[in-house]
């Protein structure tokens, strides 16, 4: 069936998937169910029913990522930094942490005692689960009073931020790309460097886009954004 889909289908796919995304964020505002799960498992509803992933896996992966820098970016531009607001970063960074650390763990413990699988691979399963994620939360809160959302804002992002970099440096454990690369050094150098290389980044590039001028500088900024992605 869908080897004969033309570019019309793909279309009336594509716009009915929006459509359907209108109702359920319509729904979620009441049901107070993520609008995101919902997708996901009307996804995973049709993925049993119609053999789609050969013909979207990759579109829907491109999609996926785009959509995720979008949902971050949307709500990072309502947060504001400033000196009142330092206590509210460090309260949520140190949930975030807090809040993936021990899950992650004692989920990883939980697999490892009765699973008997390797802590590390434990801990590399879990983490992805542990993580608050953006896509999920960020459509969610809406509603919610300003000062919460700021703080769910942060704590998603930092969750976000650090389940990734635990992830891939327990990956780096289990899995080492090169054995000779010098181990955790080398783990924790390469964490160094992409944290210091993130924080120039980042100020270079607020400080390029307060030059610019014109309504085109988000686009600019939406594809730089993805660049470094």
């Amino acid at each position: 069936m869908l080897g004969v889909l033309s570019t019309y289908h793909y279309i009336i796919i594509f716009a009915s998937i929006i459509i359907i995304s209108y109702f359920f964020n319509s729904f979620s505002k009441s049901s107070g169910v993520p609008s995101v799960l919902m997708l996901i498992g009307l996804g995973m509803v049709v993925g049993f029913y119609v053999p789609w992933q050969n013909k979207f896996s990759f579109i829907l992966e491109v999609m996926g990522t785009v959509g995720l820098i979008l949902i971050v970016l949307d709500g990072a531009l309502g947060l504001k930094l400033l000196k009142n607001k330092v206590f509210i970063i460090f309260k949520s960074l140190l949930v975030s942490v807090v809040t993936l650390g021990a899950t992650s763990y004692l989920a990883a413990l939980f697999l490892n005692h009765f699973f008997k699988i390797d802590l590390f691979v434990s801990i590399l399963l879990t983490v992805p689960l542990s993580i608050l994620s953006s896509a999920i939360l960020l459509p969610s809160i809406g509603s919610v009073e300003e000062n919460k959302r700021e703080f769910l804002i942060y704590e998603s992002t930092f969750s976000d931020i650090v389940g990734i970099i635990v992830f891939y440096t327990v990956l780096g454990v289990v899995n080492p790309i090169n054995e000779d690369a010098g181990g955790y050094g080398f783990i924790l150098g390469d964490l160094i460097g992409t944290t210091a290389f993130s924080i120039v980044i980042s100020y270079f590039l607020i400080y390029v886009f307060q030059k610019l001028k014109g309504q085109a500088k988000l686009f600019l900024l939406i594809s730089v954004l993805m660049i470094l992605y």
